[in-house]
């Protein structure tokens, strides 16, 4: 008895469908995944903040990166960073707590030679607008001080004849967003204390 081609084909046909649909839905899963790990690592809830995060490249490894997106704003302000200025930051980041050779550290060298994109500080400044989120006293205390200490950089280059217009600008969106994560603060539930 002759096998019927055409059923053959059609069989082929739908089990390469159906197996299209599962690898479509194992990287949805994945995704998914990374960007819970990703949220539990940066203590940040926002879904969309999350995907723009993951979108310039942050994953488990280079997370510890992302406190210095205002710092790196501030410094590319006016177009390109010294060598002093990088060298500065990476040590500032080393007492941060990123170690030199680790894929945060490393991801900030790149950032202080290639300037990171605009939507980065945008994911940035949205998530400082809902009150700098972190679930952990720790973590918010964390993203507070590495934007004073971005501010105090920006001031420090006003001080020494630095003023552009563009600085000023940048400068006023990270106040802004301070403001307004304080607001938010200030306007949401207090947490339980333990």
């Amino acid at each position: 008895m002759q096998a019927n081609p055409l059923g053959q084909r059609g069989r082929a046909l739908e089990e390469m469908y159906f197996r299209k649909r599962e690898e479509e839905n194992l990287r949805k899963r994945i995704a998914a995944n990374k960007r819970r790990s990703l949220g539990n690592l940066l203590q940040i809830d926002d879904a969309e903040v999350l995907d723009s995060l993951m979108e310039a490249g942050f994953n488990e490894h280079n997370h510890a990166a992302f406190d210095f997106v205002p710092l790196l704003e501030l410094v590319w302000a006016e177009g390109e960073v010294d060598k002093d200025e990088r060298r500065l930051i990476l040590d500032f980041a080393h007492s941060f707590g990123l170690d030199p050779g680790s894929a945060a550290f490393s991801l900030l060298e790149t950032w202080l030679t290639r300037r990171p994109s605009r939507a980065l500080f945008e994911a940035w400044r949205m998530l400082a607008m809902q009150g700098l989120r972190g679930r952990e006293l720790g973590q918010r205390a964390r993203r507070s001080w590495a934007v004073t200490h971005a501010l105090a950089v920006a001031r420090s280059r006003q001080a020494h004849g630095s003023s552009s217009r563009r600085l000023r600008d940048v400068v006023a969106e990270i106040e802004a967003a301070q403001r307004a994560g304080a607001e938010a603060i200030a306007q949401a539930p207090q947490e339980a204390v333990a």
